[in-house]
């Protein structure tokens, strides 16, 4: 202490000091609480910016890992169509070859067993089994199509 002053013992003068120094530093405590307020702020509005454009391509990702689902379900659902259609093609097919080989090797007394039921003579046979061949053609060229139409889609 300079010029052999004494600290005060004096409460009301300690208490405006006290006054002073809050009067000095308690402005700058809201000024920077209002900063850092502001700041926070701030922060969750780009935070929530980001959020929202995060949430809104993962929903254009599930619609279109959805709608690709639903493409693949529909492309194997042809896809199982398509191969019990070719295996009736060969069935018919492998009908036709051995009619006509029994044809061939036994003549025209030699009769077939058709699917309704009724016997037929080999000759009478062939032209319903080439019917339900184009019929399961033209289904065939159908489904192609709806294959072609889906890959054309994608």
């Amino acid at each position: 202490m300079k010029n052999d002053q004494q600290l005060s013992t004096d409460a009301g003068l300690w208490g405006t000091f006290g006054d002073f120094v809050g009067g000095l530093i308690n402005p700058l405590i809201a000024y920077f609480a209002f900063y850092w307020l502001t700041q926070s702020v701030l922060i969750q509005k780009t935070e929530l910016s980001e959020t929202k454009d995060a949430l809104i391509a993962a929903q254009l990702a599930q619609q279109e890992q959805a709608s690709t689902a639903l493409k693949a379900a529909a492309l194997q659902s042809l896809s199982i169509r398509l191969n019990a259609i070719n295996q009736e093609i060969s069935f018919e097919q492998d009908i036709l070859k051995f009619i006509i080989s029994e044809a061939q090797r036994n003549g025209q007394q030699y009769t077939v067993m058709l699917p309704d039921g009724n016997q037929e003579k080999p000759l009478k046979a062939i032209p319903e089994i080439q019917n339900r061949l184009n019929e399961l053609a033209r289904k065939q060229n159908e489904l192609i199509k709806s294959v072609e139409q889906l890959e054309v889609n994608t």
